[in-house]
Formats: C-alpha cells, sequence, structure tokens
C-alpha cells in the first residue's frame, strides 16, 4: 500500500463518521494523523460527508501544533460561528490554548469588524472568549 493509499481522504471521512463503529473512528483518526494539507478537515461538507464527520474533524486539528494550524487559523473560526455544531467547542479551546497570540489576534481582530457589521454578535462573543483568553 502506497502513502497516498494510507492517505485516502475519502476513505478518512468514510471513517470518521459518527456514523462508523469507534474502532473504525480511531482507524480514521490515525490514518489523518498521517495527513500534512488540513483543509480537508475544516468542516468539510458534500455530498458524502457534512457534519457527520466534524467532531472527529475538530479531533484531528486540535491534535496538531500551532505550526501545522497556522494556515487555518481563518478556517478554524468559521467554526465558532455556533458552538452546538459538532467540534466547535473543541475547535475554541485549541484555539484559546493558540500560543501564536500576536498571528491569532490579528485573525480575531480582522473578523470582529465584519461580525460587528453584520450583526453577528453571537458568534462575535464565541470568538471574543478567544481574544479574551489569549
Amino acid at each position: 500500500m502506497t502513502v497516498y493509499e494510507e492517505c485516502n481522504i475519502d476513505r478518512i471521512m468514510y471513517l470518521i463518521s459518527w456514523d462508523r463503529s469507534e474502532s473504525e473512528q480511531q482507524e480514521g483518526l490515525s490514518m489523518a494523523r498521517k495527513v500534512s494539507c488540513l483543509k480537508a478537515f475544516c468542516q468539510p461538507g458534500c455530498r458524502d460527508y457534512s457534519k457527520d464527520v466534524w467532531e472527529n474533524c475538530a479531533v484531528i486539528l486540535c491534535e496538531r501544533s500551532d505550526e501545522e494550524l497556522e494556515f487555518y487559523i481563518s478556517d478554524m473560526l468559521l467554526w465558532l460561528e455556533d458552538l452546538n455544531w459538532p467540534g466547535a467547542s473543541q475547535i475554541q479551546e485549541r484555539l484559546v490554548q493558540f500560543q501564536k497570540v500576536d498571528m491569532l489576534a490579528m485573525w480575531l481582530n480582522s473578523w470582529v469588524p465584519a461580525l460587528k457589521q453584520l450583526k453577528k454578535l453571537t458568534w462575535l462573543s464565541f470568538i471574543s472568549v478567544v481574544l479574551d483568553n489569549s
């Protein structure tokens, strides 16, 4: 089996769905640890998988280092629109723990005016928790 077969995103998504058994989900999480481009795990949504994989996608992202996540902060902030979404509270907590405070603050502060203008006050409050705790 090649590295590409081991890291097939569609296979991983199939395995990490909440519809799969615990052992299948663990297998998918293990496979996901070998994936270097994390974009596929940022709130994926398509015909074959959507919120059914978000909880495990959050697990995948939250296990990664700040250096690995710095390119995905904006994508992770999208998750904070609704803390009822699967994985949202884990993403919020991971962002609170993010050590590159200047980079995180830059992203958070760039979002604040737009959220205020759009009157997305709940979303703004969830982002503010991250900003306040950073």
